[in-house]
Order: structure tokens, then C-alpha cells, then sequence
């Protein structure tokens, strides 16, 4: 139950995200309860694991979220003049242009750990911990889900790809800290690299 909640209270706080003025004091309040929703609701619901943190299993996150960047950077340029998909990408584009770098940053980095924290961490430890294709369907499943709230077609398809990769990773790991790892990077390589 209380998943669920924190599920219906996040994907109306995305879909806020999307309906803010970039960079207004709404956007940055919007945002960063986003992150508290998906943290407390982690907390709430337990069963988070920091998982394996040799270093060779975080450089291996960096390494797949790094790849993970090239590829998505790659369909973005291929798909960016697409009718259906120009729009949705621009709006997700936008968010990076929303302020300062240092400040859009701060903010994906916060709501990356969030979204590993209680997708991969709590969903995980509930719905699918027994069998690896159980726990990446299935937090990837209700990952998409929430992100259906954005109404953004571009954002909703990263999220199904981007959610069963950084499933993997953190299955692969026993824990959130490498996908976490793997996530920050290419949320990070995403927002630098998209820019205008």
C-alpha cells in the first residue's frame, strides 16, 4: 500500500515536472519532492540493498551508463526530426536549459539515487527478488508506468529501456549503489550532452 501511494503521489509530482516553467521556483519545489517522495517511500517500504561495491563492479556501472549514453544520444539525433517524436524530445531537452548546469545537475543527480533508491531498491525487494527476469520486469513495469504520467512518448520509451538496463545492473550487483552509479552517469552525459 504504502508503494502504491508513493507510485500515485510521484507520477502526479512528474507530471507537474512537465507542467512548471523551467527554472521557476515551482519546477526546482516540484522537482526535489520528487526526490523526497521517492526516498521516504523507499524508506517506508524497506528491503534496500547498497549491493556489491568492489571497484571494479562500480567501474563497470560507469562503463554501461557511459555506453548507455551513446546509445540514446545516437536514437535522439536519429529520431529528434521524427512528427511524433520532435516535440516530446524537445520538452524533455528543455529541462536541461532550465538554469544553471550546476543547478539542473544537482537536481538529476538528487532524483537519479531517488528513482534507484525506491525503483530498483524498494519495488525490487517486493515484487521480484527471487528470479532476475521477475525483478526486471517488474520494476521496470511500474518504472514505465509512473513515467506514462509525463505524457511525454520520448521520456516514457527512455524510461522502459533505461529502467531494464539500470534493473540489471542492479540485479547483477545485489544492490542500488551500482545501478545508482550507472544511472548518475548517464543522466549526467544526457543533460551535459543536450545542452543548446
Amino acid at each position: 500500500m504504502t508503494a502504491a501511494v508513493a507510485c500515485v503521489i510521484g507520477a502526479a509530482l512528474l507530471w507537474g515536472t512537465f507542467h512548471t516553467t523551467r527554472g521557476d521556483t515551482s519546477f526546482w519545489l516540484v522537482g526535489y519532492s520528487l526526490a523526497a517522495v521517492w526516498i521516504v517511500g523507499a524508506l517506508a517500504v524497506g528491503g534496500v540493498r547498497p549491493g556489491r561495491t568492489s571497484p571494479p563492479v562500480i567501474a563497470a556501472a560507469v562503463v554501461v551508463g557511459v555506453a548507455a549514453f551513446a546509445f540514446v544520444y545516437v536514437a535522439y539525433r536519429l529520431l529528434r526530426d521524427v512528427p511524433v517524436m520532435g516535440g516530446a524530445l524537445d520538452r524533455v531537452v528543455g529541462t536541461a536549459d532550465a538554469a544553471h548546469v550546476g543547478a539542473v545537475l544537482a537536481l538529476a543527480v538528487v532524483n537519479a539515487v531517488a528513482e534507484e533508491l525506491f525503483f530498483r531498491g524498494a519495488i525490487g525487494s517486493l515484487l521480484g527478488r527471487d528470479e532476475p527476469w521477475r525483478f526486471v520486469i517488474a520494476t521496470t513495469a511500474v518504472y514505465a508506468l509512473v513515467t506514462a504520467a509525463s505524457s511525454n512518448v520520448a521520456l516514457v520509451l527512455a524510461g522502459m529501456g533505461m529502467g531494464a538496463l539500470f534493473a540489471t545492473v542492479a540485479w547483477r550487483a545485489r544492490g542500488v549503489l551500482a545501478s545508482s552509479v550507472c544511472h548518475v552517469t548517464w543522466s549526467t552525459f544526457m543533460l551535459l550532452a543536450l545542452r543548446r
